[in-house]
């Protein structure tokens, strides 16, 4: 089926070139170059973290919606719970610290209790990269953001992912 990346106004098909269907993950390539990467960092329990995504589009407007909460749980090998609100249009989007660094990917779940949501492990997207020969960049950096701030930066390389049936 066809997917498509729209990045603000203009839509651009994408080619999955590699994915994990247990992980529910794929790398998507499109014909356009950009020098807004994410990069990744680290994250423990009980710190913050924003979802962003595109919840309910097509109700909410298309435009990039952010969510805070906490790290409630990385004990899974490959996923970590957190309590930002996400509901759908927000998979697939970068779960951020409070440094703009990706923690993780926001994974739909069909779980339906209050404030418990899913998130892709940072750890185990590395994993899948580095498995794919996908460059991506690991940072440490220490200075602490205000939100504003983490949103316009995940907003540089956010996009919304349409998949037509």
């Amino acid at each position: 089926s066809p997917v498509w990346v729209k990045d603000g106004k203009r839509k651009t098909k994408a080619k999955d070139i590699e994915q994990d269907i247990d992980l529910d993950i794929a790398v998507l390539k499109i014909n356009k170059v950009t020098s807004n990467y994410a990069r990744f960092g680290g994250v423990r329990t009980a710190e913050d973290v924003m979802a962003l995504g595109f919840p309910a589009a097509d109700m909410l407007g298309d435009d990039l919606k952010a969510t805070n909460g906490n790290v409630s749980s990385i004990a899974d090998k490959d996923f970590l719970q957190y309590t930002a609100p996400t509901n759908p249009g927000n998979s697939g989007g970068p779960l951020l610290n409070d440094k703009g660094l990706v923690v993780g990917v926001v994974r739909a779940t069909g779980i339906d209790l209050q404030n418990v949501n899913q998130a892709i492990k940072g750890t185990s997207l590395q994993n899948f990269l580095g498995k794919h020969n996908i460059h991506f960049d690991y940072d440490d950096v220490n200075k602490t953001l205000e939100k504003a701030d983490i949103f316009d930066l995940g907003k540089k390389f956010t996009v919304m992912v349409i998949c037509y049936p």
